[in-house]
């Protein structure tokens, strides 16, 4: 075979290895929309800590306010008569925020007030397009009863919020006693599980309740 022919097939070999992609001569351009819509997707929280600004995209946003998010909490201490009830709470104070970025829900723990050092807090889950509409998250022993819709029984001082890849919300919580628990909330907002990373005198999983 001449070297001509030699080259020719060589060359031809060469371009049909590029057009099929199996060959690079330098940095392959990745693609990054999906870091991009991560970024364009971070709750901005005010330094008082009395708002948070969500967004997803570039279409939906608002301002949540945490005096705007109330919802029934039970075993709430009465600061006069050390008795428990049922009672209305209000935010007062942006704890955490975290956003799923496949489906934009924004999940904000708020305080409402403290009460012999310990934090009574609530979580509740909105989604940017209907920021008018949030859902209390309830929060309650797993296993047990589910309580009535817009019920939850307290948290105590939130410490961090996240959501893993499969949609799983994690949420990390002590109290005065320095006790520490983790609950993982399903997708469909039911309460997976509870565990603690140290145990005190608290009782952060509603056992005692």
């Amino acid at each position: 075979m001449s070297e001509f022919k030699s080259y020719k097939m060589f060359a031809l070999a060469i371009f049909s290895m590029a057009s099929q992609g199996l060959l690079s001569c330098g940095p392959q351009a990745t693609s990054t929309s999906a870091q991009i819509a991560s970024s364009d997707q971070r709750p901005d929280i005010s330094d008082d800590r009395s708002s948070v600004l969500i967004t997803a995209g570039t279409r939906d946003f608002a301002r949540i306010h945490a005096k705007d998010l109330s919802g029934l909490v039970t075993d709430v201490v009465d600061p006069e008569t050390g008795e428990t009830s049922t009672q209305k709470l209000t935010g007062s104070f942006i704890f955490q925020v975290a956003q799923n970025p496949r489906t934009n829900l924004v999940a904000i723990g708020v305080r409402s007030f403290i009460y012999a050092e310990t934090d009574f807090s609530m979580v509740f889950l909105i989604n940017p397009a209907f920021p008018n509409r949030p859902q209390l998250l309830s929060f309650d022993a797993p296993g047990q009863n589910r309580l009535p819709s817009g019920t939850t029984k307290p948290l105590g001082s939130i410490r961090s919020m996240s959501f893993d890849s499969s949609g799983i919300l994690h949420i990390e919580h002590t109290d005065a006693s320095d006790s520490r628990a983790e609950i993982l909330v399903n997708p469909d907002l039911s309460i997976r599980s509870c565990k603690y990373i140290k145990k005190e005198e608290g009782q952060l999983c509603a056992e005692g309740h």
